[in-house]
């Protein structure tokens, strides 16, 4: 820890080799090795004098999404209970690539960090994971907020098909009555067939 202070990290993990090979199950010595490794991975990262934010805002727009979540997992180690590390436009990038990537649960974790949780990407990314992870309370909660905001059909059918499973014929009826009226479908349109067939006429 002290030449970890001093930031000499060839010394650190010098030091922590020593204690490994007298005992080589030291979790503590394990732990440090690894911060070492992370804190130099950042160090390389931003010695131009990059942001993180504007790291993790490169990595997103080339779509290198693996080296993405690496920066981010690194950020985490070696700052664990920081939250303003990065702004809340970062966040939400990571949290729609984890969610992209299948990892619903990470994806979640990151969402809880960002400060203005009262936005429309916000809302989407939460919706979707909590799809996902058949959570159909929240996501019912969440595609309501966008299907109000935005009247986007896709929103519409997520949230039909969410009061079926739940057997909430009733609002599945009133969500399909709003398309209907906002996006003026003929009687006969594939949608509305489709969801008539599971009995919600309205």
């Amino acid at each position: 820890k002290y030449f970890l202070n001093k930031k000499q990290y060839k010394k650190a993990k010098q030091f922590l080799n020593e204690v490994l090979k007298i005992e080589p199950s030291n979790r503590y010595a394990k732990h440090m090795k690894k911060k070492i490794e992370a804190i130099k991975y950042i160090l390389q990262l931003t010695k131009n004098g990059q942001t993180f934010d504007e790291i993790i805002d490169t990595y997103y727009q080339n779509n290198q999404y693996k080296e993405l979540l690496k920066f981010y997992n690194a950020l985490v180690f070696v700052y664990p209970s920081k939250k303003d590390i990065l702004q809340d436009k970062s966040y939400l990038k990571i949290a729609k690539v984890a969610m992209l990537n299948k990892n619903y649960e990470l994806s979640l974790k990151v969402l809880d960090k960002v400060e203005d949780k009262e936005n429309l990407d916000f809302f989407k990314i939460k919706a979707y994971n909590c799809y996902y992870l058949s959570n159909f309370d929240c996501a019912k909660k969440n595609f309501q907020k966008l299907f109000q905001a935005t009247e986007d059909i896709e929103y519409a059918k997520k949230l039909l098909d969410i009061y079926i499973t739940l057997g909430d014929i009733k609002n599945a009826k009133k969500t399909l009555l709003s398309i209907k009226r906002t996006h003026k479908l003929p009687k006969n349109s594939d949608l509305i067939s489709n969801y008539e067939k599971k009995n919600i006429k309205t």
